[in-house]
């Protein structure tokens, strides 16, 4: 009977009795073959060869042309709900598409201030209109050096998808007490327009208060009194170092900004009037920014539980974060009236500079 027997130095060959039969070892994994550039130019034609006549198709069982289709497309807004504050940039663009003939732009519209003024209601207020295009997130970009030096492509990609009609805008309310931007906005932009939203500067400093102290009482962290922060304790007056009260002397930074930019590229936003009144606060951006009027009393309606109007949109209903419209602590009424009598000087400095008055309280 023959044997079969293994020949080691044969490699591919086995011995069946006095005969070698050769033995076939097929691989054991199968390898994809090389794509090289010309294969893949070639399916790359082939994709698109094929979307073309998907279309091509579509648009001839719907009876509409793709022109049609693409001035749809381009009548629309690409994205109209700003993400929450607190959604990374990645996550954001991974979820918004980028329709055709669209393109990340520098803004060409900054939302400059003042911290605690309502930068957030107006931009998300703004955002409604289908030609504005708002980032969703404070870029600090002119205030932050490390930032800055990563430049304008680092700046723009921050930015929204936008079409060509349509404003670009972003808000860091930083921007305005920062002594280095306002020459560094004119030098990307020296004909940009400037959004500042103020409001009742003993209002803003209380405010600009509570919000740190919130976020201590929320880290479990303990806090001074807003009166030790407010007054010297040395003289019994204001403290004029307190860096909440600095920033509340508008004349003071809205004079830099004027080195550099003309006061017609500037609508300074009455914060109250937004609160009270936010369709006759956002006709006026429109009208500065030379957009139709689109944004109507239908867009809005009044929270009772949250004091302040909210948004509706397609018929769904948001408010601004939790952390914003929080109460105020109590303050000593004594320490009010020194500051209603230390910005009554500073006030009326502003409003000569700017030629517009506010009706804040003077006593």
């Amino acid at each position: 009977m023959p044997t079969l027997q293994n020949n080691s130095s044969a490699g591919n060959y086995m011995r069946v009795g006095d005969e070698e039969v050769r033995h076939e070892i097929l691989p054991k994994t199968f390898k994809w073959p090389r794509l090289t550039r010309c294969r893949v130019t070639f399916i790359s034609f082939f994709v698109v060869v094929a979307v073309v006549f998907f279309v091509y198709t579509c648009t001839k069982t719907l009876g509409v042309s793709p022109a049609s289709i693409c001035s749809l497309v381009q009548s629309q807004k690409v994205a109209v709900s700003l993400p929450p504050e607190n959604t990374p940039p990645s996550a954001v663009e991974s979820e918004r598409r980028h329709p055709a003939h669209t393109r990340r732009r520098l803004p060409q519209c900054i939302i400059i201030g003042v911290r605690k003024g309502g930068t957030r209601a107006l931009l998300r207020f703004l955002n409604l209109h289908p030609n504005i295009q708002a980032a969703g997130r404070e870029i600090h970009f002119f205030d932050d050096d490390y930032n800055y030096s990563l430049g304008y492509d680092w700046y723009r990609k921050k930015m929204p998808f936008s079409y060509a009609n349509q404003i670009t805008m972003e808000k860091s309310p930083a921007y305005f007490v920062n002594e280095k931007v306002p020459e560094r906005v004119w030098k990307m932009n020296h004909s940009i327009s400037l959004l500042l939203i103020v409001r009742d500067p003993v209002q803003r400093t209380i405010s600009d208060y509570a919000q740190l102290m919130y976020n201590k009482i929320d880290r479990g962290k303990t806090f001074k009194r807003f009166e030790d922060n407010a007054i010297d304790p040395l003289t019994g007056e204001i403290n004029v170092h307190y860096a909440a009260i600095r920033r509340s002397v508008y004349h003071r930074h809205m004079a830099r900004w004027l080195n550099f930019f003309h006061l017609r590229q500037f609508l300074i936003v009455s914060g109250e009037e937004l609160v009270d009144d936010p369709v006759r606060a956002i006709k006026k951006v429109e009208d500065f920014l030379g957009l139709e009027h689109r944004i109507g009393q239908d867009f809005f309606y009044f929270n009772e539980t949250r004091g302040f109007y909210c948004v509706r949109e397609d018929s769904r209903e948001s408010c601004l974060a939790n952390s914003k419209g929080r109460p105020h602590p109590d303050i000593n009424p004594q320490v009010v009236k020194k500051l209603r009598r230390y910005f009554r000087g500073h006030n009326e400095k502003f409003f000569q500079l700017v030629n517009q008055r506010f009706d804040w309280p003077t006593e």
